[in-house]
């Protein structure tokens, strides 16, 4: 029955790559509220222990942490804590964002990650960046970097797109419930080495291998005059001083951490704990109730050091979601689906296999 429902569903997504027609991407205009900056401010507006760095006779001032605060005193980045501008403390959006170019990519992400929470904070989006334009890709390529995944070029391109003031527009990278996506170049692409993507579901990990395929669209646009790079820091808002300078022209503050930013970039200290994921990975998710599991792809789980409550399987991700196949060793109702239904644990957990989890294990799906 499984196979023929399989083959059902491939006839039917073949048909759909046929007749679906190329829907073209336009780009969008930041709103007028959005602001916006890059990487290396917020990596220089920040403030040591001792105080703020003088530079000259302008203000310098905790911009970072200002914002920091502003949103409730901790970003969550890459699935880490951000809630300080402090040298040599992994909680540190000194530490990252001042990070060497020639540094693992993951910190490269992680770098681009913090700058477009702040920036969804600034701008009144909060940590998630709702309503802000980059909240469809920034919870994608967080995610992407909680779970591990090895796809990260385009995520760093879109979000330090949208970081310097530009505009990101790319094609099919919001997860959704159904299978394929609005761009039929684009999902005949994805589909030809993720079927998933046109079977079950076009899920995060489909959305996020359109925004790394060369086949689906995908432009930074010049934000131009109206960039959100050019709207003015809310300072007085954000408890800080709004300083003018010889010729009287509003300043937004010097840099308060420059010095601070150089020492960052050059010492061991990273927001990801070493040693970096060097391969796809799962998310840290609970199971039936359980300890979070920890995908064995992190080296650091592999070593048997995932911490307290974790455990290392092969899972990435609890048996109530679609997503590809669950092991045996996902918790004892996962074990009990894949003995009276092989598929899910050998092909896709798709919708039949969640529904087992009442049927089979008399649990319920919130």
């Amino acid at each position: 029955m499984r196979t023929k429902l399989f083959t059902r569903c491939m006839i039917f997504a073949v048909a759909l790559l046929m007749v679906v027609a190329f829907l073209p991407i336009m780009a969008q205009a930041q709103p007028a509220d959005e602001i916006c900056r890059t990487a290396g401010f917020w990596g220089t507006h920040g403030c040591p222990a001792e105080g703020c760095e003088v530079q000259g006779n302008s203000c310098a001032q905790n911009i970072t942490q200002a914002v920091i605060d502003s949103c409730g005193g901790c970003l969550n980045v890459c699935g880490q804590v951000i809630t300080n501008t402090l040298l040599d403390d992994a909680n540190s959006a000194v530490e990252a964002t001042c990070v060497s170019p020639q540094v693992s990519r993951w910190l490269q992400l992680t770098r681009q990650l913090t700058a477009a929470e702040l920036n969804c904070c600034v701008s009144g989006g909060g940590t998630d960046c709702n309503s802000v334009s980059i909240q469809p890709i920034f919870n994608l390529c967080n995610t992407a970097c909680e779970r591990g995944t090895s796809l990260l070029s385009g995520c760093i391109n879109a979000l330090n797109c949208f970081n310097s003031g530009d505009i990101p527009t790319a094609t099919c990278v919001e997860p959704k419930e159904t299978p394929g996506c609005d761009n039929s170049s684009c999902e005949a692409s994805v589909c030809s080495y993720d079927s998933w993507c046109c079977v079950f579901n076009w899920d995060s990990l489909c959305a996020n291998e359109a925004l790394n395929d060369n086949n689906c669209p995908y432009t930074c646009v010049d934000g131009g005059e109206d960039s959100c790079s050019n709207t003015a820091l809310p300072l007085e808002d954000l408890g800080l001083t709004n300083c003018t300078g010889k010729g009287g022209s509003l300043q937004q503050g010097s840099a308060g951490s420059a010095n601070e930013c150089n020492a960052a970039a050059g010492n061991d200290c990273a927001t990801l704990p070493k040693p970096f994921p060097t391969e796809a990975c799962g998310a840290m998710v609970k199971v039936d109730n359980g300890p979070k599991i920890f995908n064995q792809g992190r080296s650091c789980c592999e070593s048997n050091d995932a911490g307290e409550g974790y455990v290392c399987t092969t899972c990435d991700h609890d048996i109530c979601t679609t997503d590809g196949p669950l092991g045996s060793n996902c918790g004892d109702c996962a074990a009990q689906i894949c003995a009276v239904d092989s598929f899910c644990c050998e092909d896709g957990w798709d919708y039949i296999c969640v529904g087992e989890v009442s049927s089979v294990c008399g649990l319920t799906c919130n």
